[in-house]
């Protein structure tokens, strides 16, 4: 949606700081937790890029990707 919108900008930028956060994170879980702190550090990365996707959406388009057809989806799963 960033990209789509004329705004690609902003996701170079979350993806750089992405790139920074998940060097460093490695630098630092790899060592104590070996392959589960590189997995660890993707997954936070990963998840930390995608919520700030989101409210970068929301912020600048006033758009919410979500609804609450999502968590009717996940309480019929469990």
């Amino acid at each position: 949606m960033i990209t789509m919108t004329g705004r690609p900008q902003y996701s170079l930028s979350i993806n750089l700081t992405a790139a920074i956060l998940n060097i460093a994170l490695n630098f630092t879980l790899i060592p104590i937790y070996g392959i589960t702190g590189a997995a660890l550090a993707s997954l936070i990365t990963v998840a930390a890029a995608n919520c700030v996707r989101v409210m970068l959406v929301y912020r600048t388009l006033k758009m919410h990707p979500y609804d609450w057809s999502y968590v009717k989806i996940f309480l019929r799963l469990w």
